[in-house]
C-alpha cells in the first residue's frame, strides 16, 4: 500500500519534501498554499498531513486543518508536539540539512538525518527518503532543532586532534575520535536505521 501525504505549505520546505517524496514513490498531494478551505480539508483521505510553514505559523495552520485519522505532523525544529492540537495523531520529522530550494532541499533530505518524535509514521518518512532518524522522546521538553544543535557540537563530531569537523577523514580511525558522555544523548534513543 503506497502512502498518502498532503503537504501544507508551499515553501522551500513543503515543495522539496513533496518532491522528495514523490521520487521516493509516495502518492504526494500538493504542496498547499495559503488555500483557507484546502488546509481545513487537508487531512481527509490521506495518511499523512506534513506541516511545513514556519514556526510561528504551525499552531495557527495545525488549529485550521479538520481533525481526522489522518497523522498531523510538523518539520519544525523549535517547536514540540503540542502545537498540533487538537489533533489525536501527531508527530515531527526535522531534516538536520538547510533546504534553500524545492530542488536542491529535495535532494539533500535523501540520506539526510531526521530529528522525529511522536507517530511511528514519521519514521516511514525518513525511511523512505534513505534517511537516518533519531527519535525524540516525547516526554522530554527538548525540541528537535536543540537536540540537532547538541549532535552537532557532540564529541563524537570533534576529531582526535580538536579540530571540529562532521566527520573524520577515511584516515582518521573512530576508534580515535573522544568518546561521548552520557549526557550528550540523555534526551534521545539510540539512533534509528
Amino acid at each position: 500500500m503506497t502512502t498518502k501525504v498532503r503537504i501544507v505549505g508551499a515553501g522551500r520546505a513543503g515543495g522539496a519534501f513533496a518532491l522528495a517524496l514523490r521520487r521516493a514513490g509516495w502518492n504526494v498531494d500538493g504542496p498547499i498554499g495559503r488555500d483557507h478551505a484546502a488546509i481545513e480539508a487537508a487531512a481527509d483521505g490521506v495518511d499523512l498531513v506534513l506541516v511545513c510553514v514556519s514556526d510561528p505559523a504551525i499552531a495557527e495552520v495545525a488549529s485550521t486543518i479538520r481533525p481526522g485519522d489522518a497523522v498531523v505532523a510538523h518539520v519544525a525544529g523549535a517547536v514540540g508536539l503540542d502545537v498540533l492540537a487538537p489533533h489525536r495523531r501527531v508527530g515531527a520529522i526535522h531534516p538536520l540539512v538547510s533546504l534553500p530550494s524545492a530542488e536542491l532541499g529535495a535532494e539533500r533530505l535523501v540520506g539526510a538525518w531526521y530529528g522525529t518524535g511522536g507517530d511511528p509514521i514519521v519514521w516511514e518518512v525518513a525511511r523512505a527518503l534513505r534517511g537516518r532518524s533519531f527519535r525524540i522522546s516525547a516526554v522530554s521538553p527538548t525540541t528537535p532543532q536543540l537536540v540537532s544543535q547538541r549532535i552537532i557540537s557532540s564529541p563524537c563530531w570533534v576529531r582526535s586532534n580538536g579540530s571540529q569537523r562532521r566527520s573524520a577523514p577515511r584516515s582518521t580511525p573512530i576508534s580515535t575520535w573522544p568518546r561521548p558522555s552520557s549526557r550528550t544523548f540523555a534526551p534521545w534513543e539510540r539512533p534509528r536505521r
